[in-house]
């Protein structure tokens, strides 16, 4: 729908995660998952990514799905 802000939600995310001493793969995972969240909404204020939403789109299992293409 809207790429703009989606590059400011990925190192926002990134960053997050990097203060919160996680791996770099995690940290880049949470941006990648705020960062196309955000293009799914129009505008750069519409829609936020709260931690459970994150939690729940970075769990093992939803990974799996989204990479099997079933999610």
């Amino acid at each position: 729908m809207d790429s703009n802000g989606v590059g400011d939600r990925f190192v926002a995310s990134h960053l997050c995660g990097y203060l919160q001493h996680l791996s770099a793969e995690k940290c880049v995972l949470r941006g990648a998952i705020v960062g196309a969240y955000a293009c799914g909404h129009e505008g750069t204020h519409e829609e936020f990514v709260d931690r459970e939403k994150l939690q729940t789109y970075a769990s093992e299992e939803q990974i799996r799905e989204m990479a099997f293409g079933r999610g």
